[in-house]
C-alpha cells in the first residue's frame, strides 16, 4: 500500500476560475479563524520557518494556480462577528484546520489527492515497508453487519493461535464497537507494540465470543507460489502487493520455481492494487530486463523515465500470462503494461482498474499527511493509463470460483493457453 493517482477533470475557463477562486475563500476562511482574538490558534506551524495559511495558500497556489496574495479582510471580518456573536461555540482549532485542508482537497476533484490523519498516515507508514506489530489477519469491511470481517489468517499468527477464521466478523477491539470506529481506526487499534495484548470480540455463524491475542511481529503476505500442470511444470505466482523488499521475494520465487524445471509461468495480478513505484520497475524488469518501464508526466510537461536495474531472470521465449482483473491497479498495470507492450506476456482477464498517476507524500507539524497527485504514467509505448486501464489480449469474465468445484475460469485459461504454447 502506497505510492501514486488521478488527472483533474479539464472544466471550462469560467468554472476553472471559479475553483480557483472557491479554494482561495477557504483559505481565506482558515486563515481568518487562525487569526482570531488571543491565541485562537497560536502559532501553528508546518514547519519552524513556514506558518499554517501560508502554507495551505502555497498549495492552493501550486496546484490550483491561484495567483495571490490574496485579500482576507471579508472573511477575516466574518469569522470575527462568528467568533464573537454566535450562540453556538465555535468547533475547536484542530477540527476547523482538519474540515478545511479536507475541504481544499476536495475541490481538486481528485480520488486520490487526500489528507491522512495522523494514526492513518503511521498505519499507512507501516503497511509500506510490510512489517508492523499485529494478529496476523488480512481483512475487509462488512457493510452488511457493519463490522470488519476476516479473509485471510496467516500462517503461525497470533490470530491462528486463537483459532480464528477466515469469515469471522470483529464486532468490538478492547471493548470498542466497530461499528463507531469504522475500518482504519479498527486496524489501528488492532495493532500495536509487539508482546502486547488486544481485545476481540467475534461474531461467528452467529455465536460470539472473546478473545485475547498477543500481538507480534507480522509480514505483509506479499506471495504464493506452486507449480501447475500434469507434469508439474508450469508455474503459478499470485503476487498481492508491492511493498518494500516485494521484488525480491519474486526474484526468489521464481529462481526456485527455475530450479524445479518451470517451462512457463502465469503471474496473478488479480485484485493487486498496487504498492510502491521503484517495486514495480524492479519487478517488470523481472521479465524484460533493463530497459524503460513507465515514463512519469507531471504538469509541467517534465518527462522522467523509470528504466530497470533488474536482469531478466526468464528466456524470452518463455511462454507468459498475466491475469489481471478490473481490481488490479496502478503499479500492477505499470507491470502488466511493460509485458503487454514489449511482447513478453499474454494478458487473460478483465480490463484494469485505470490508476495511472504518482503522489506526493507531504508530512505536515502534526504527523498527519497530505498526498498530492503530481504525475502521469504511461507505458513503454506511451499508453496512457489512467481512467482507462488496460485491455487483457484474452478477454476472460470473472466467475466466483464454486466453494465445491474450486472452478477458476480466468486461471484454467491461462494455464490451457501456455499449455497450448508448449505444444
Amino acid at each position: 500500500m502506497n505510492s501514486d493517482a488521478a488527472p483533474v477533470s479539464n472544466p471550462s475557463t469560467q468554472q476553472f476560475s471559479t475553483l480557483r477562486w472557491q479554494t482561495a475563500l477557504l483559505l481565506a476562511l482558515i486563515w481568518g479563524f487562525l487569526n482570531l482574538a488571543t491565541g485562537f490558534y497560536g502559532g501553528a506551524m508546518f514547519s519552524p520557518q513556514v506558518s499554517l495559511p501560508s502554507r495551505l495558500a502555497d498549495l492552493a497556489y501550486s496546484v490550483l494556480g491561484v495567483q495571490g496574495p490574496v485579500d482576507y479582510s471579508l472573511l477575516h471580518e466574518a469569522t470575527t462577528i462568528l467568533q464573537r456573536q454566535s450562540v453556538r461555540p465555535l468547533p475547536s482549532p484542530d477540527e476547523l484546520n482538519t474540515a478545511a485542508i479536507q475541504r481544499v482537497v476536495e475541490l481538486l476533484d481528485d480520488p486520490y489527492t487526500y489528507w491522512l490523519s495522523p494514526d492513518s498516515a503511521r498505519l499507512a507508514a507501516e503497511s509500506d515497508q510490510g512489517r508492523f506489530g499485529g494478529i496476523g489477519t488480512r481483512v475487509e469491511w462488512d457493510e452488511a453487519f457493519s463490522g470488519v470481517r476476516i479473509l485471510e489468517v496467516f500462517s503461525g499468527s497470533p490470530a491462528q493461535a486463537g483459532e480464528l477464521q477466515a469469515g469471522d466478523l470483529i464486532q468490538r477491539v478492547d471493548g470498542e464497537d466497530v461499528s463507531e470506529l469504522g475500518m482504519a481506526a479498527t486496524i489501528i487499534r488492532v495493532r500495536g507494540p509487539v508482546d502486547t495484548k488486544v481485545g476481540l470480540q467475534v461474531q461467528r455463524d452467529g455465536a460470539v465470543f472473546d478473545v485475547v491475542l498477543t500481538r507480534a511481529v507480522i509480514e505483509t503476505h506479499v506471495l504464493d507460489y506452486e507449480m501447475m500442470g500434469s507434469e508439474d511444470s508450469i508455474g503459478y505466482l499470485q503476487f498481492y502487493n508491492f511493498v518494500a523488499g516485494s521484488g525480491d521475494q519474486m526474484v526468489e520465487a521464481l529462481e526456485e520455481m527455475q530450479a524445479v524445471g518451470m517451462e512457463g509461468l502465469i503471474l496473478d495480478l488479480r485484485g493487486n492494487s498496487g504498492g510502491f513505484l521503484t517495486e514495480a520497475v524492479q519487478v517488470a524488469g523481472i521479465f524484460g530486463g533493463q530497459r524503460l518501464v513507465v515514463t512519469q508526466r507531471d504538469r509541467d510537461g517534465a518527462v522522467q523515465e523509470h528504466v530497470s536495474a533488474q536482469a531478466a531472470l526468464l528466456p524470452s521465449d518463455m511462454p507468459v500470462v498475466v491475469l489481471v482483473d478490473a481490481d488490479s491497479a496502478s503499479a500492477s498495470e505499470l507491470v502488466a503494461g511493460a509485458i503487454q507492450d514489449w511482447e513478453l506476456g499474454t494478458l487473460v482477464g478483465a480490463a484494469t482498474f485505470g490508476k495511472g498517476s504518482a503522489q506526493v507524500r507531504y508530512p505536515l507539524s502534526d504527523q498527519s499527511e497530505l498526498r498530492v497527485t503530481t504525475s502521469l504514467w504511461y507505458t513503454p509505448l506511451g499508453r496512457t493509463i489512467q481512467d482507462v486501464g488496460l485491455e487483457p489480449d484474452i478477454p476472460v469474465a470473472e466467475i466466483a470460483a464454486n466453494e465445491e468445484t474450486g472452478v477458476d475460469v480466468p486461471l484454467d485459461t491461462a494455464l490451457a493457453y501456455i499449455l497450448s504454447e508448449l505444444e
